[in-house]
């Protein structure tokens, strides 16, 4: 059966306005006039469910941020009763992750995943101020609820370092982090306005080989890790588009689109193309049989937003 990755961004909402945030996301709760409601959230993940008959589901639910909304737990939870917990991962920036929401997190998901750009406390231009610390406060709280807790690193020119990868990488280490992701950055979202911090595809790869190197030279035990698919220099490195084939994003509006990072830095979709339609006109099965998701699934591309 094949695999269908969902990313679903459930919100807008976020305490940080990140300068790189892919989704553009904003601290103000205005920005959800246009968000499903809980009911429509609901509705989406049985549409969501739906899709199991054919595909084997893996949903991701992120935002913006995913738990400034206590509401969103129990949508977790959900999502945990309908895919089964194996199949639901979050992504936060570990904003109001206290003992007790580790817990039902413990419960209710594969994995959380949490971002680190360098290690906590280190000043960090494209964060705001308390970021990194917040999420590595998190880590821990994670850890001791049991929960399986990834860290992804985005690389960009000012965070590429051997001394800062090494450190990074060390931290990880110590507060037992299970799988260590790295993502080269994108200029999409508000992120746009920041091409030039994007590696080129050498400098991936020279970065890909010294943390390969940093890996193997550490002997204490350490996270998985995991080079993401569009990250040039190592053996799962592809061009080959995922859209539709392997993967679809959902927006706070019901949106969905063939890719998740197909978002100008007005978080609108970057080309009609990647526009599949929205759950809250048509049943996302539906959506992923008409025309517009044929175009991606009946022909080979490459990457048309970011190639090697």
């Amino acid at each position: 059966m094949e695999k269908l990755s969902v990313i679903w961004d459930v919100t807008r909402w976020c305490p940080w306005d990140c300068q790189i945030c892919c989704m553009g996301a904003v601290n103000d709760p205005a920005c959800r006039i246009q968000e499903l409601s809980y009911e429509e959230k609901v509705k989406v993940l049985e549409q969501i469910a739906a899709l199991k008959a054919d595909r084997d589901v893996q949903l991701d639910m992120s935002g913006g941020e995913i738990m400034m909304d206590e509401s969103h737990l129990k949508l977790i939870q959900k999502a945990a009763e309908l895919l089964g917990r194996e199949k639901v991962g979050i992504s936060t920036s570990g904003i109001n992750i206290n003992k007790d929401t580790a817990e039902i997190l413990a419960k209710s998901t594969k994995d959380v995943e949490l971002t680190l750009d360098c290690i906590p406390g280190e000043a960090y231009a494209l964060r705001k101020k308390g970021y990194h610390v917040n999420a590595a406060a998190a880590v821990d709280v994670l850890k001791k609820a049991g929960v399986y807790v990834g860290v992804q690193t985005v690389l960009c020119k000012k965070n590429n370092t051997k001394e800062e990868m090494d450190k990074l990488l060390r931290w990880l280490c110590q507060h037992n982090v299970d799988v260590w992701s790295i993502l080269r950055f994108f200029p999409v979202g508000r992120g746009a306005d920041y091409a030039g911090e994007v590696l080129s595809g050498g400098e991936c790869r020279e970065v890909v080989e010294m943390i390969n190197c940093l890996y193997k030279n550490l002997s204490c035990d350490k996270p998985e890790l995991d080079f993401h698919y569009l990250m040039p220099g190592h053996k799962k490195s592809t061009s080959q588009c995922r859209c539709v084939r392997k993967s679809i994003g959902i927006l706070p509006d019901g949106t969905v689109t063939a890719c998740f990072w197909a978002l100008d830095k007005n978080t609108s979709i970057c080309e009609d193309k990647y526009f599949l339609g929205n759950v809250r006109e048509n049943e996302l099965i539906d959506i992923l049989k008409n025309e517009k998701s044929g175009y991606w699934l009946n022909g080979t591309h490459c990457c048309e937003l970011f190639c090697a």
